[in-house]
């Protein structure tokens, strides 16, 4: 029945990358009418979240995920666990998959209602998702540390009881047109490995993990930005101005924050405090230079 199930949802899916149908999201929602239907779209939306990672279309259907769990909780509510069991808060999940932070906003009464029904605990809701929000304008631990009313204040999510699915549709469509103009790419770095050394049960043990992989670019309109380079998985590019009498050194320009990232001489990108001690060092990726 499951197939069955994943069938029916998967043809109300508008195909290709530049558009989304969102009047035949919001009618397969208005379709739920018993539990078993309720339980049947979670079932959905779990199984493609968890398994997203396979799919060569990961941030549609990131998008389509999310315009879905918009429109059933404008209609239902905050999914019940009671009913549903723990799969309801995959739209936690459905939250963080997404790749800008202004639609994390337009969608926070997922995550404020979650809280206010104790799905989420306050230690939970600070140090994970206000965190995500909040390290978007902040470089410090103010997520914390502020009482939840200053954080709201400072951020400006939305925190009413309904979800407006064409603005952040169109805020995300008018992004990604933005972003699919042609760059001009200063480089692509990578940080260096890092190994972890050490024994399990007896037997000596090693693990590399992967160093970080940024790019800066330039848009056609003069703004230069920072992207972290993730694969399967897309990363919000992050706004740069360049240091007033500086020779190519950023910092970003929608983070408070007085560290900054220099490319040296030598076309190494250092990642730099606010006293000009290196942070992290990335590598020019030769054959990625413009």
């Amino acid at each position: 029945m499951k197939v069955l199930i994943v069938i029916v949802f998967f043809s109300f899916l508008t195909p290709g990358f530049s558009q989304f149908d969102t009047m035949a999201l919001k009618q397969q929602v208005n379709n739920i009418r018993t539990e078993k239907r309720h339980t049947d779209f979670w079932d959905f939306i779990y199984e493609r979240d968890q398994n997203m990672f396979q799919s060569n279309k990961l941030e549609q259907m990131n998008m389509e995920n999310l315009i879905l769990v918009s429109y059933y909780f404008n209609k239902f509510g905050y999914p019940d666990i009671d009913i549903l069991g723990d799969k309801a808060k995959i739209i936690n999940m459905v939250w963080l998959h997404n790749k800008y932070s202004e639609v994390q906003k337009m969608t926070y009464p997922f995550i404020l209602h979650g809280y206010l029904e104790k799905q989420i605990s306050e230690y939970n809701l600070r140090d994970y998702f206000l965190r995500i929000l909040y390290q978007s304008y902040f470089d410090d631990h103010g997520h914390m540390q502020k009482p939840l009313s200053q954080i709201y204040k400072e951020l400006e999510p939305n925190l009413s009881s309904q979800i407006d699915v064409q603005s952040f549709v169109k805020y995300y469509m008018e992004k990604e047109k933005y972003f699919n103009q042609d760059k001009e790419i200063l480089g692509t770095w990578q940080s260096s490995d890092v190994m972890y050394n050490g024994a399990l049960n007896g037997s000596p043990y090693s693990h590399a993990i992967q160093g970080n992989k940024v790019t800066i670019y330039k848009m056609p309109d003069g703004k230069y930005f920072f992207e972290q380079l993730v694969d399967g998985q897309s990363i919000e590019p992050k706004e740069l101005e360049l240091i007033e009498g500086a020779t190519r050194s950023f910092r970003f320009l929608t983070i408070q924050s007085l560290k900054y990232y220099q490319v040296t001489d030598e076309d190494d990108l250092l990642f730099m405090d606010e006293n000009g001690h290196t942070i992290s060092t990335f590598h020019l990726i030769l054959e990625e230079k413009n």
